[in-house]
């Protein structure tokens, strides 16, 4: 890892390093579509499936195949405006120009084909600080990235199962009990033995144990409590075979696995897988389970069958399931198939995104033309309306002066009218008064 962040950061070795643009325009020999493939076993060449299943994708460019395992794997996502860019550094099992490790390949992925996971049972195989950059950069991938991420915990992967089972009915889709101790302080009671604890996030038969009684699980307990981690108990079905449900793309495939070892873990005590007729009965479980995480490519479900014929369901995989050899060759072609059918229709998406756009450039620039002759006219029409403006505002101001002279000379007038009648008024009332200071002069005169 320290070795693959100093060449990420200088990026100048050209003897041990090949770097490549998968944005780099040209002719459609040079374009090239970048799949990064996660799986560690180099006897899957990838590389060669693509170039014999899927020479060519719709756009004319060519898979440049990348192969490679999560832990020889590191990323850096950059986020600009309206866009962002992955940048991934690796050591490959497989690589189309015949790169492998130790030497290191600098490339843009355009793809994700995710065919081992990404977290293992120790710290040194826990590499999900690389899937969240490439969930950073949108990528997409088959599964999907965030179906990955979400299937890595088992309460999780319960959860959807459940979801199953209250969707279609139990009849349809047993699914066995569980109970989930978030801390080791929880584990308190559980009331069916024997039983099988599971902890954390491990698979493939690792972390888990089974519990004969009470006594066993308060050990488990207390050492439990060594670990920050959550535990799940789920009752122990003393089965008689198992069943696993296998979806690629359409094909469904059931296998029964027959125990051959003397424990009760398949991968430790040993199975063979035996391929059987697919019933409606299973089916629905691959059809309904393919509908989870916002749908799901790749998937198999693992169930047991007790000696009644019951059947019930412990756990749902995604797009890390193994692939028998009888049916490599078909299903890995189904694989390569996948990823070209969604490469095509997301090159079709951009496609019409970019006519869009030019479409939308063209109308926003028609648009901006029209605006432009609307202003130009109105500016004409106000040049138009001042030049016209001082001849209006000359006759307008001769009539209103010829009006306001009439009005001024009819107020005058009535205001002498009213001056003359308050005068009249005025000298009768003083005649009055004469007459009445006569008349009392007389009348104080007769008195005497």
């Amino acid at each position: 890892v320290v070795g693959m962040l100093s060449h990420f950061k200088k990026g100048k070795d050209k003897k041990k390093t090949k770097e490549t643009d998968s944005s780099s325009q040209g002719s459609s020999d040079s374009k090239k579509t970048f799949i990064l493939v996660f799986d560690g076993n180099s006897q899957h060449n990838w590389v060669e499936l693509f170039e014999k299943h899927c020479p060519r994708f719709a756009d004319g460019s060519k898979p440049h195949v990348v192969q490679t395992s999560w832990v020889d794997t590191v990323a850096v996502t950059e986020h600009f405006r309206e866009s962002s860019t992955c940048r991934v550094s690796c050591l490959p099992v497989n690589e189309s120009t015949g790169k492998v490790k130790p030497e290191f390949v600098t490339f843009h992925p355009d793809f994700v084909l995710v065919r081992n996971q990404p977290r293992g049972p120790s710290p040194g195989s826990d590499a999900r600080k690389t899937l969240y950059a490439l969930m950073s950069a949108d990528l997409p991938a088959i599964n999907s990235l965030e179906s990955c991420y979400l299937d890595l915990e088992r309460p999780i992967m319960f959860r959807e199962l459940k979801r199953i089972e209250k969707r279609v009915g139990y009849d349809a889709f047993p699914v066995n009990n569980q109970s989930l101790y978030s801390h080791p302080t929880q584990m308190v009671l559980f009331d069916s033995f024997p039983a099988v604890m599971k902890c954390g996030a491990a698979h493939a038969g690792q972390g888990k144990i089974l519990l004969q009684d009470m006594q066993g699980f308060r050990d488990m307990q207390t050492v439990m409590t060594l670990y920050d981690d959550y535990a799940t108990m789920e009752p122990f079905i003393q089965y008689d075979y198992g069943i696993r449900v296998q979806k690629v793309g359409d094909s469904i495939t059931v296998m029964k696995k027959n125990f051959t070892g003397s424990g009760w873990k398949s991968h430790f005590g040993g199975a063979s897988l035996e391929i059987i007729p697919c019933t409606d009965y299973y089916r629905v479980w691959a059809e309904e389970a393919s509908k989870q995480f916002g749908g799901i490519e790749l998937l198999a479900i693992d169930a047991v069958v007790d000696k009644e014929g019951n059947h019930f369901i412990i756990e749902l995989n995604g797009s890390a399931i193994g692939i028998l050899t009888e049916v490599w060759a078909e299903q890995s072609t189904i694989i390569v198939g996948l990823v070209e059918a969604k490469m095509n229709k997301l090159l079709a998406e951009k496609e019409e995104e970019k006519k869009a756009r030019g479409k939308r450039g063209k109308n926003e620039e028609v648009e901006g033309k029209e605006k432009k002759d609307d202003k130009e006219k109105e500016r004409e029409d106000e040049e138009k309306e001042k030049e016209s403006e001082p001849k209006e505002g000359k006759g307008k101001k001769g009539n209103r002066s010829k009006v306001s002279q009439k009005d001024r000379d009819e107020k005058m007038e009535k205001e002498r009218d009213k001056d003359q009648e308050k005068n009249e008024k005025g000298k009768e009332g003083e005649m009055e008064k004469k007459e009445k200071e006569k008349e009392k002069k007389e009348k104080d005169k007769k008195k005497e």
